[in-house]
């Protein structure tokens, strides 16, 4: 996607949940109980993802579509559907917007409307590659981290060994999904 982080001055408005989220660290400590005894309970890795949805990726995701980004759209509501959320009133124009664009001929096609989702002239195989190899290199370096290893060359080299890819697009995705992390969790790496 081609957004640009920018910082809000002002939160976003709370959005609603269809289903309440888990508010406090003694609901989060139940549901990992209940968890533990029930496998059909959302798990503590459901819970993350679901907060990590709200209270970043749609504030983002709206910020992108008011600054023009009509794909914050299709990522909001991909988000809204595959955690549960009830989805937003500016989701919901901004998707009327984006068909109505293409029903009234105001657009040539979907690409236009909103943006060619893979660059012209992009190797779609390396694509692929880069988004499978990316969650797998960033656990095996938090691994190797965790063992007392270094960050240096030896150390991408054998998670590329591992993974099979070279120590260059190791470092590159792991400093990637690092800084990535980072900013989606500060203060957590």
């Amino acid at each position: 996607m081609r957004w640009q982080l920018t910082t809000l001055e002002v939160p976003p408005q709370p959005l609603r949940f269809k289903v309440p989220l888990v508010e406090d660290f003694d609901e989060w400590c139940a549901l990992f109980n209940q968890h533990n005894q029930d496998p059909e309970t959302p798990s503590i890795h459901d819970w993350i993802e679901r907060h990590s949805a709200y209270y970043v990726a749609l504030p983002y995701a709206r910020e992108q579509y008011e600054a023009g980004h009509m794909d914050a759209v299709l990522f909001a509501l991909s988000r809204c559907y595959r955690y549960d959320l009830e989805v937003p009133d500016w989701a919901r124009e901004g998707l009327l917007r984006i068909t109505d664009s293409i029903e009234l001929s105001q657009a040539r096609g979907w690409d236009e409307v909103l943006g060619r989702p893979i660059p012209k002239g992009t190797h779609i195989a390396s694509v692929r590659k880069r988004h499978r190899l990316r969650p797998a290199v960033f656990n095996e370096v938090l691994a190797e981290l965790e063992k007392g290893s270094p960050i240096d060359e030896a150390l991408f080299e054998r998670v590329g060994q591992k993974l099979g890819a070279g120590k260059s697009l190791v470092a590159e995705l792991y400093y990637e999904e690092k800084k990535r992390a980072t900013e989606d969790w500060p203060g957590f790496f």
